[in-house]
């Protein structure tokens, strides 16, 4: 919301609010299911992308441990590398779809624009 670079506790845990401004990054319930379904798509594509070049690089004998060993350790890093980036981005994702109240950042300085409705 704010430009706020300090909004993770954690590797995987988000602050309730931004120490700046105040705005709650979870403004309803169940709100990062998008986040999780972005990290999803990101990551199930850098998976097929691996897969992919695994068959490129290793055809025409196609060798299965050259192919399922990259493909698995993508699988099981991508998703976890990319939670932080998918979390803020779907916070942003958010922001724009559904725009800030004036109540909902309480710390920051300058007003909110009026929203026509």
């Amino acid at each position: 919301m704010c430009g706020e670079w300090k909004i993770f506790t954690g590797w995987f845990a988000l602050q309730p609010s931004c120490q700046q401004c105040g705005f709650v990054f979870e403004r309803r319930e169940g709100q990062f299911i998008g986040g999780i379904g972005v990290n999803t798509m990101v990551s199930f594509t850098a998976i097929v992308a691996t897969m992919g070049l695994c068959f490129l690089l290793t055809a025409p004998e196609f060798s299965l441990p050259w192919i399922l060993g990259p493909t698995l350790a993508v699988g099981i890093i991508m998703p976890a590398a990319f939670f932080p980036v998918s979390k803020t981005l779907w916070a942003a994702i958010d922001l724009i779809m559904i725009p800030l109240e004036p109540d909902e950042a309480p710390l920051r300085q300058r007003p909110l624009p009026k929203r026509s409705e």
